[in-house]
Parts: structure tokens; sequence; C-alpha cells
């Protein structure tokens, strides 16, 4: 990716009113930032096969009522879009990540936003590389789907070196 996708850097006051505007984290928040500029890219090309499911959530996002779109309606939704601060933009985004629409993103609502984007079905027996931070670990996925105990789609890893308890 060039040079010109990347964004300026957040001030601190900035990371923590988009923290609390939207429920997250100030790391949160810097995840999903440096993110957007990756974001934006994916968006660019509707004939890529692999970013349909995203130009079809974009859609839905900035045409809520509508199923179609003249030509004028779309040049005036993007002008409309274009023209919002990077604030605007971001609280757009966080709304595509966040699958199960509740007021966090979590792994699984990252999860399905790179399962749905990329195509690639996840299934049991995958080699997998998770990371928290500076903890990065890999193993083999034993599990992928819905679960009794909690919303969304969970994935279930072995992991090659298994973290201890202190």
């Amino acid at each position: 990716m060039g040079a010109g996708a990347s964004l300026p850097e957040l001030k601190d006051k900035d990371l923590e009113k988009l923290a609390k505007k939207n429920g997250l984290t100030k790391e949160g928040v810097k995840f999903f930032y440096n993110h957007y500029a990756v974001l934006q890219a994916k968006i660019k090309d509707p004939a890529d096969m692999e970013n349909r499911w995203m130009i079809e959530k974009l859609f839905d996002d900035l045409f809520p009522e509508r199923e179609t779109l003249t030509f004028g309606q779309y040049l005036e939704t993007l002008m409309k879009f274009r023209s919002q601060s990077v604030d605007e933009r971001a609280e757009f985004y966080f709304r595509i990540l966040n699958y199960d629409k509740d007021t966090v993103i979590n792994q699984a609502d990252i999860a399905v936003f790179l399962q749905q984007i990329s195509n690639y079905k996840f299934t049991p027996g995958d080699r997998v590389r998770i990371a928290n931070g500076d903890d990065e670990r890999t193993g083999i996925l034993s599990f992928y789907g819905k679960t009794d105990f909690g919303k969304g789609t969970w994935a279930g890893i072995t992991l090659d070196t298994p973290s201890t308890l202190d």
C-alpha cells in the first residue's frame, strides 16, 4: 500500500474522545484507526469478488432505506461521505467491523469480518496464528462456529505452546 494511504497520528486527547464516544479502549481505537487505510483499499474495486461482502455491507450502511440507487443518488451520497471528518469516517468503518451490532469490536467481530472479505472458510485442522500485543502464538484450529455459551462465531485453538498461569 502506498504512502498516501496512511493517516496522520492520532493525538492522545483524540484517542480518548473516540474511545469514550464508541465504548472502546484507547488501544482499540488505535487498532481501528491504523487499519482504516486497509479498509479503504479493500473497497476500491467493486469487480473484485473477494470484496463483494464489503461492498454489500457498505451499500447497506450508506443506503439503508433503498434497494436501488440512481447514479445521482450514488454521487450525492459518495460526495457526502468524502466530505466527512476522520471521526465520522472512523465511526462508519467501526459499524462495518462491528458484526454483531453491540457497542464493542471483539475478536469474533474481526474474525467474521476477515472471513467475509477474504471468502476464506475456516475449518478445523487449519494452522492459525493469534496475537495479543507482543504475545504471538501458533496452533491448530480445533473449533470454528456458533456456541451455546456466547453470541457470534467462536474459534477454539489448540496452541503449539500453551500459555501457563502465573
